[in-house]
C-alpha cells in the first residue's frame, strides 16, 4: 500500500491540499487497491489481504493530522473488511509499522527502527499460524495499546498485549500501603446517593438544579 507523509499547519486553510493528498493516496488508495483485488480473491477461496496502517494511528500526531487520521481510518477499515469476509477463506491481517529507517523516516527521525531490523522481525510475525490479525514489531508496541492505557509508555512489550492490572496494582501499593485509593477517590455507582440515572443523566441533572452534589 503506497501512503504519503505531508506536515499540515492547521491554523492555515490551505493545509487542505496537502490532507486531500493525503487522504485520497493513504486511505482512498488502499480501499481501491482491496476493491480491485478482491472479487478475484473470492473465487479462488483462501488468499490473505495485508493493510498497511502504522502506529501513529492509535495516537495524536500534530505534526502530520491527517496522516495519522488516515491511517486510524485504515485500522477501522481492515477490522469491518474482515468481518465482512469472515467465512470466505480470505483472511486480513493489518501491518502496524513504527518509524522505520527508510531513507526518507531516517532523516525526520533518528530514532527509527533499522529497516532490516524491521523487515527481520515482521517476517518472523508472518510465519505463525494462523496469520495474526495485525502484525506488531515490539518497537510498534507501546504506539498500538498508548490509547488504551493512556500513554505509549504504558503499551506492551515481546508481541503481547498488555495486562494494566500488574501495573495498576503496583502503583496502589506504592501510593497506598493497604492497596486501596482514599475514600475521596473511590469509584461510586451510579445509585451510590439513591439516584438510578446513569452517571452522565444525573451530572445533568445536578447542572440544571444546581445541585452541588
Amino acid at each position: 500500500m503506497s501512503g504519503v507523509l505531508l506536515t499540515e499547519d492547521l491554523r492555515d486553510p490551505a493545509h487542505a491540499t496537502a490532507a486531500e493528498t493525503t487522504v485520497v493516496t493513504n486511505l482512498l488508495g488502499t480501499i481501491r487497491v482491496i476493491d480491485a483485488f478482491t472479487p478475484h480473491l473470492l473465487t479462488r477461496g483462501a488468499a490473505t489481504i495485508m493493510t498497511v496502517s502504522s502506529g501513529i494511528g492509535f495516537l495524536p500526531f500534530p505534526l502530520m493530522a491527517t496522516y495519522g487520521a488516515t491511517k486510524a481510518a485504515v485500522h477501522s477499515y481492515t477490522e469491518s473488511l474482515r468481518a465482512q469476509l469472515d467465512g470466505t477463506g480470505i483472511e486480513v491481517t493489518e501491518l502496524i509499522p513504527p518509524a522505520v529507517a527508510t531513507p526518507a523516516m531516517a532523516k525526520l527521525n533518528p530514532a527509527a527502527v533499522p529497516l532490516d531490523e524491521y523487515l527481520d522481525e515482521v517476517m518472523d510475525l508472518l510465519k505463525e499460524q494462523p496469520t495474526p490479525r495485525e502484525i506488531v514489531v515490539k518497537a510498534a508496541q507501546s504506539l498500538r495499546w498508548a490509547e488504551r492505557y493512556g500513554s505509549p509508555d504504558a503499551g506492551a512489550v515481546g508481541g503481547q498485549r498488555p495486562d494494566r492490572r500488574p501495573r495498576l496494582r503496583a502503583g496502589l501499593r506504592r501510593r497506598h500501603p493497604h492497596g486501596q485509593l482514599p475514600a475521596a477517590r473511590r469509584y461510586r455507582s451510579p445509585a451510590a446517593d439513591g439516584d438510578p440515572r446513569p452517571r452522565a443523566a444525573r451530572a445533568l441533572g445536578r447542572a440544571e438544579n444546581k445541585d452541588p452534589f
